[in-house]
């Protein structure tokens, strides 16, 4: 039995170690969930690297509980469990979604997601309630032992935070020990860097600093905590408002810039017209005869495949970051890869970007959701003067309205909608499937087969119309909709069934028609988003245009084999052009 009379004497001690504890099990909960990173074993196969794995999750907690010391009133530890609960939860939901952990950017566009908020739904699990349970927890002791409002403990306070700075060097001998199976970082921090209080911030903010292809969340949180995760980003955002870092120089200097952008004066107009439809969530394991269950949930795209002379990448790797939709649109019509802090059309909407829909003059959107990722402002900057948006909400409409364009525009963008979470036409899809099918899988899959019924309006007109068979058409996905947490999800139903799901994160297709291929072919070799920018010059007769992209023609094999940049390199320098708005000055000329 717990003697209350012997906790209500040492109520401070109590406060401090119980309000620690609690923080503790939150920052070891946000470990297990996203990344099941702990092992009992490892105590005894590497006993010191576990605890100094372990220790930047301990002081930060002690950190903030020793202000229980020299408080009167204990609200504020109640109102901080709160807030890193939602924090928690919220980051949680944000990881599974998209594979990344939330940043101030991401917090402040939060109205993006007016008229979406159901999306999140899926991503909401029972585990994460445990979150919320561990603060009534802590909150129900509080409230049985009752304490008092007692004398401020100054001395205490001060032999904890000196205690905590003493041990802060763990990171010291954390970095430097060869057999760490932890933290493979190249830097290797001086240990009176790490005695810095802030250290962790600072380290964050370096972190950042690093190529734009690397998250940089994951690692903070893995080696940090979530407590800790709260002050580092909203400190990173600070640094990242009052920087006036200009690339130009350095972009100017770059080797490889002359195989990006050669500037010419010579104006080459598109030899065919495109379309490019460009699905919502769209992975390409859903494309082929008979693919769930002995079931075609595309029959129409294969259908288009087979009969006309396309060729098809099914291993089409989804470049987005924290821009989702927004970065797909910009990346497969400009060539341009998502900025490493923010997002592009949300940020730099007023920036000069390349795009193929400058080179037509009735370039043409239809956009069922005009209202998000800022549409209204960046489809004028990528050169889509004509918009079509006062249309349903649906896919149907989507495809009905592009076969109403398609007749006067020589350039038109056509954005699904059906598909985005939480895949409500699918809720009561005409594909049936075994029971034990997980329903998030059951829905997506009947949404995109609705969407492919939609494609078949458009299919139909492609049939009999000379100008669209003259045409080229595009179809591919903005991006995937599954990471490697919810597809580990559906392993049981996929094994069992022996389903094509993929166990890691999937890939987007590409479906390319143009009336000079000689016939269909399907070529597996692993491509990039930022490819479909240069093979779309390519296939219109301007590949000699000022812009070239990071990527090659992929209808050209040689190409494929020989990138002139590595994805790494294409991340670093489009994110320096970005920021740096370094094409303003090649305007005219774009």
């Amino acid at each position: 039995m717990i003697n209350l009379d012997n906790i209500r004497q040492h109520q401070r001690l109590f406060i401090f170690f119980s309000f620690a504890a609690i923080l503790f099990f939150k920052n070891i909960l946000f470990q297990i969930i996203p990344f099941n990173v702990i092992s009992i074993l490892e105590l005894w196969r590497h006993p010191i690297d576990f605890i100094l794995y372990w220790m930047p999750k301990l002081l930060p907690a002690f950190f903030l509980a020793s202000f229980t010391f020299i408080t009167r009133h204990y609200w504020w530890t109640w109102l901080t469990a709160i807030i890193l609960d939602i924090w928690a939860i919220a980051n949680l939901v944000y990881f599974e979604s998209s594979g990344y952990f939330l940043t101030v950017n991401e917090i402040l566009i939060a109205d993006n997601l007016n008229g979406f908020w159901n999306s999140i739904i899926p991503f909401l699990h029972l585990n994460q309630l445990i979150f919320p349970l561990s603060t009534i927890i802590y909150i129900l002791l509080l409230l049985i032992i009752k304490p008092k409002h007692t004398k401020s403990q100054y001395r205490s306070i001060i032999i904890t935070l000196v205690v905590l700075w003493l041990l802060a060097p763990y990171r010291f001998f954390y970095d430097n020990r060869s057999s760490n199976p932890y933290w493979t970082d190249v830097k290797k921090n001086t240990f009176f860097s790490t005695l810095n209080p802030f250290f962790f911030i600072s380290d964050y903010i370096d972190v950042r600093d690093n190529p734009p292809s690397f998250n940089s969340e994951i690692g903070s949180v893995i080696h940090h905590s979530l407590v800790a995760y709260l002050p580092m980003t909203a400190c990173d955002y600070i640094v990242w408002k009052i920087s006036t870092k200009d690339y130009s120089k350095e972009l100017s200097a770059t080797p490889k810039m002359n195989k990006l952008l050669i500037p010419t004066k010579e104006t080459i107009h598109p030899k065919r017209n495109i379309i490019i439809i460009l699905v919502e969530s769209f992975e390409s394991w859903t494309i082929g005869e008979n693919r769930i269950e002995n079931q075609t949930i595309t029959p129409n795209i294969c259908s288009f495949i087979n009969k006309y002379h396309c060729k098809y990448f099914p291993n089409t790797v989804s470049q987005i970051k924290y821009g989702s939709s927004g970065d797909g649109q910009m990346t497969i019509i400009s060539g341009l890869l998502p900025i490493s802090r923010g997002i592009a059309c949300m940020r730099l909407p007023n920036n000069v970007y390349p795009s193929i829909a400058k080179h037509y003059e009735q370039a043409t959107i239809v956009n069922p959701c005009p209202k998000i990722w800022n549409q209204e402002k960046i489809s004028v900057q990528y050169g889509l003067f004509r918009k079509r948006e006062k249309i349903g909400y649906n896919d149907a409409s989507v495809f009905k309205e592009l076969c109403v364009q398609s007749d006067s525009c020589d350039f038109c963008l056509a954005i699904t909608i059906s598909s985005h979470l939480p895949f409500d036409v699918g809720k009561n899809g005409p594909l049936k499937f075994s029971n034990d099918m997980p329903s998030t899988l059951h829905d997506y899959i009947n949404s995109i087969h609705y969407m492919d019924s939609c494609f078949g309006v458009f299919l139909n007109k492609f049939q009999s119309d000379s100008n669209l068979q003259n045409s080229i058409v595009v179809i591919t996905g903005d991006h995937t909709i599954f990471n490697e947490q919810s597809n580990a999800r559906f392993q049981s139903y996929a094994r069992k069934y022996n389903q094509p799901v993929p166990k890691t994160k999937g890939f987007v297709p590409l479906i390319i028609y143009s009336p000079d291929f000689n016939s269909s072919i399907t070529i597996p070799d692993t491509i990039y988003q930022m490819d479909i920018y240069p093979t779309l010059l390519q296939l219109t007769g301007q590949q000699n245009h000022t812009w070239r992209g990071f990527g090659v023609d992929v209808t050209n094999d040689s190409l494929r084999h020989n990138r002139p940049f590595s994805v790494e390199e294409a991340y670093r320098i489009s994110d320096m052009i970005i920021n740096s708005n370094y094409l303003k000055q090649y305007e005219k000329q774009l």
